[in-house]
Order: structure tokens, then C-alpha cells, then sequence
């Protein structure tokens, strides 16, 4: 092998994992070789499923594993020292505890005022400190309550052996710093705003998902989150039907969504996404409501899949970098209207992306009767 040839092999090499990079959520540099590389493939957004408390944290699983309280179920909610004073809702429990050693007994109100002591909050290279609360139950049926809320300093929340059977509850709805819900051995259902502005949630557990769960409307809004992972099992999502505002304005780079077949409306759902450059698949069958879906997403590149459209109006003008097997999966997904001769449809892809199509390739829209503009 050559000299040229080999640096030639190795230029492609780098200029391939820059790509690969780049679809996986890495910040790319300005200048983009070896040197750089290591530090690019570095920046790729962690997922969910290699998701773990951060280092500095209060590490509440170690608490609760070694807590020898004899109580049938335990819930515990890291938080950051937002507040001097908290409103703690008791949620029903038996006993409360928090990190700084006060313990609340035979508590019958539905919330109270707790003065922090702050001097045991745990020291955190972050801009907060952290500390926590346990609530304990005698029974592991538990009924929250109609309007139970989580502390919006809340980072993380464990529930160990409990069966939440209100399913009523905003319960977390705009604790804008929360990061995970874990279950062990816990059944906790949800209705749409249980989650509601939880900009921080990376990614919802289907195992917290039920069918009785009908929108995801403005959950992730604002999020600096890289990469949304929405993946979830098609049976956990059935009656999911408004997707309205979900991502508007996130800083997303990638979405990963479930199988959407069911959803009706997708207002504004990615508006705003300035970084967007990729989502897995969309399937549009029942789609009524489109508009804005993709307003200012000028960089999103790549929609995986593409399937089922069937509504007018879908506009991809904004989205200027979408590219031609992209384009073509778009074009294939529209539905064949050659039959209806009574109405018009049309999709709105803008006049950069028209460029990048042939004359016989966007004849096949017009096969169907689309007008593409």
C-alpha cells in the first residue's frame, strides 16, 4: 500500500467518525481532525440506559438499600438547596425524614413547612448543594391524592415497594431539574400532566407509562437535554394522542421517538429546534393537526423512517438540510390520491429541497396528486 493511498484511508477514516459522531449528538468542532476527535466522540450525549446519579450526589440508592426502618414501602426524592424553607407534601405517608436528621411522626396535615439546616447538605461541584427526604408507609397501596407535587428542586425519586393507585396526580409537573423516576418493585401510573415541563427528564420509562395516558403535551419544552429518548413498547403508548408543544424550543440534537400511528395532533411539536438534526421515525396515519411541526428546525437532516402521510398541510420549509433519501421518504409515505379527484393535497418542502430532487422524482408526487411547493 502506497503512502498516498494509506493517508488517504486515514482521512476517510476520520471524515466517517465525524459523521457517525455527529448522527449520535456529538458537538462538533470548528476544525475537525485527529486531534479533535478523542474530545468530539467524548461530547456524545450519555443515554439513558447507562443513566447513573451524578457523582457528587447524595447517593440516595445506597440510602435506601441500607435504611433498616421497618416500613412496607419507602419513597425517596433527592433535591437540590434551592430553599432555606420547603413545603414538604407529606403524600400520605406514616413517617418523613430528611437529610438533616428532623424526623416528622404521625404527620396529619397535607403539607408543612420544613426550616432546612443546611449545614448537612452535601457539597456538589454543580451550582447547588444536594440533599433528600424519605417517606414511609405501612402499606404499599398508597393514594396520593388528587394534587400531590413533588418538590420542583426534585433531581431524582425512588420508589421502593409501593403501588400508587391515584392516578390523578400532576405529581411531578414542572420540577424543571428532575432527571429519573426509578421503580423497584413499585407500580406508579400516570396520567399527561404527570410530567408536565420536566425539561431535565431525558427519557420517560415505558414501565411508567399506561394506556390511560393521552398526551405528552409541552413535557420536554426548553429541555438542554442533546439527545430525547422517547423509545417505548407500541403497547404502553396506545391512547397516546397529542403530541402539542413537546419539544417546542429544546436543544435537542436527536429524538427518538415510539411508533406514533396514534397521535392526531403534533402541534408545534418540534418548533423551535434550533440543533435539531435527527428523528427515527414518524408515522403520521392519524394525523389531523400539523401545523408548525417543523418551524425553525433548519438543521434537521434526517428522518429515519417515514410513513402514512395522509393529511395536507405538513410543512418542511424551515428544514432546508434535509436530505435526499430523507426527501424520497417523505415523497414515498404521501399517499396515493390519484383516485380522488374532488379534493387537492398538498406538502410544503421548500425551494431548497425541491433543488435537490429530479424532474422524475417529483413527478411521482404529482402522480398521487400532491402539489409540492
Amino acid at each position: 500500500m502506497s503512502v498516498v493511498s494509506e493517508i488517504t484511508r486515514i482521512k476517510t477514516n476520520i471524515d466517517n467518525a465525524y459523521i457517525e459522531a455527529n448522527k449520535k449528538g456529538a458537538t462538533l468542532p470548528a476544525l475537525q481532525n485527529s486531534e479533535n476527535l478523542a474530545e468530539t466522540i467524548a461530547s456524545i450525549p450519555q443515554r439513558l440506559g447507562d443513566w447513573r446519579p451524578h457523582e457528587d450526589w447524595f447517593d440516595i440508592d445506597s440510602i435506601l438499600e441500607n435504611d433498616t426502618e421497618n416500613y412496607t414501602g419507602k419513597i425517596i426524592c433527592l433535591l437540590t438547596d434551592d430553599e432555606d424553607v420547603s413545603t414538604i407534601n407529606r403524600m400520605n405517608a406514616s413517617k418523613v425524614v430528611t437529610s438533616d436528621g428532623t424526623v416528622y411522626e404521625d404527620v396529619s396535615v397535607f403539607s408543612f413547612e420544613h426550616i432546612w439546616n443546611k449545614k448537612y447538605d452535601k457539597e456538589c461541584d454543580l451550582e447547588y448543594k444536594t440533599r433528600y427526604v424519605i417517606y414511609y408507609y405501612n402499606s404499599n397501596e398508597i393514594d396520593f391524592g388528587s394534587f400531590c407535587l413533588f418538590n420542583t428542586s426534585c433531581l431524582y425519586v425512588i420508589f421502593k415497594d409501593v403501588n400508587i393507585k391515584n392516578t390523578r396526580q400532576t405529581c411531578f409537573k414542572d420540577c424543571m431539574l428532575l432527571e429519573y423516576v426509578k421503580l423497584i418493585d413499585s407500580v406508579f401510573l400516570i396520567n399527561e400532566t404527570t410530567y408536565q415541563n420536566c425539561c431535565s427528564l431525558v427519557k420517560i420509562p415505558s414501565f411508567l407509562l399506561t394506556n390511560g395516558i393521552s398526551s405528552l403535551n409541552s413535557t420536554f419544552s426548553n429541555s438542554n437535554e442533546k439527545v430525547i429518548d422517547l423509545s417505548m413498547n407500541d403497547e404502553k403508548v396506545g391512547n397516546l394522542k397529542t403530541l402539542m408543544n413537546t419539544f417546542l424550543d429544546a436543544k435537542a440534537r436527536r429524538i427518538v421517538l415510539f411508533s406514533t400511528g396514534n397521535v392526531t395532533s403534533f402541534f408545534s411539536i418540534f418548533s423551535g429546534m434550533l440543533f435539531l438534526c435527527y428523528i427515527n421515525a414518524l408515522d403520521f396515519n392519524s394525523a389531523i393537526e400539523v401545523r408548525n411541526m417543523f418551524s425553525k428546525c433548519s438543521r434537521l437532516r434526517e428522518i429515519a423512517s417515514v410513513s402514512n402521510i395522509k393529511v395536507s398541510g405538513i410543512n418542511f420549509g424551515d428544514c432546508k438540510n434535509l436530505s435526499h433519501d430523507t426527501l424520497i421518504r417523505i415523497r414515498d409515505a404521501c399517499y396515493d390520491y390519484s383516485a380522488d379527484t374532488e379534493n387537492t393535497h398538498n406538502i410544503i418542502i421548500g425551494p431548497e429541497n425541491i433543488a435537490k430532487l429530479t424532474e422524475e422524482e417529483l413527478a411521482e408526487w404529482l402522480q398521487k396528486s400532491w402539489t409540492v411547493s
